[in-house]
């Protein structure tokens, strides 16, 4: 990885004194503390950017985040789980979640399973109206999605979940309230079987995918 240039925005005007506490504070992780000002960051690096990148991506930016999930075994997943529950809490779900995994019920932990789901989405549960599953269907374990209904109908008794089957989606993407989302290079009930991608989708792709699902009659 090569250098990399964080911002530290103070209020008030830092002393020299406090920029040399700062530095000890932070020297032990290899960071390096000056002062500078934005005029003369953009003129060091804002020319190579735009040679790397383009004018255009000084419009187009996003800040995105994305994370690695491990291996893990099933008794130690939990905080692969923790992870995207903090990602789909982020996402402030107000009104609906709409999970798109073909195979989000073919899971082989059938007794644990309904509670991995309730925890994960628990949050958004409680502050959402609607939950929607698209998935692949054919790899459904019997009796599963009726476990996992029955779990988060605990958690919210006026919840509306809604069912759909398609096979035209390859790719997890859970999306919230139609406008934000993050996308999955596993099903939830893959978790740590091997290493994957969980990161945010751009407002491009929910739009994009938000539109494939309504073209299916998938209303969100």
């Amino acid at each position: 990885m090569g250098e990399q240039l964080v911002w530290l925005k103070s209020a008030q005007n830092l002393t020299g004194d406090k920029l040399l506490e700062i530095q000890a504070a932070v020297a032990p992780l290899g960071v390096a503390v000056g002062m500078t000002y934005p005029s003369r960051i953009v003129a060091e690096h804002g020319k190579q950017y735009v040679i790397e990148n383009g004018v255009s991506s000084l419009f187009t930016a996003q800040l995105l985040e994305e994370e690695i999930l491990p291996q893990a075994s099933t008794t130690t997943r939990q905080p692969l789980f923790d992870v995207i529950k903090k990602f789909l809490t982020q996402l402030a779900p107000s009104q609906s979640v709409t999970i798109v995994d073909p195979y989000f019920f073919a899971a082989r932990n059938v007794l644990t399973y309904p509670s991995i789901v309730a925890n994960v989405l628990g949050p958004a549960v409680n502050a959402v109206s609607q939950i929607t599953f698209v998935r692949d269907g054919t790899k459904d374990v019997p009796g599963l999605s009726a476990a996992v209904v029955t779990a988060l109908k605990s958690l919210n008794s006026s919840l509306t979940i809604s069912d759909h089957t398609t096979s035209d989606f390859h790719d997890r993407f859970w999306i919230v309230d139609g406008t934000r989302g993050l996308v999955l290079g596993t099903s939830l009930n893959g978790v740590g079987n091997r290493v994957c991608l969980l990161d945010y989708l751009s407002e491009t792709d929910v739009a994009a995918i938000v539109q494939e699902l309504s073209a299916r009659g998938i209303v969100l």
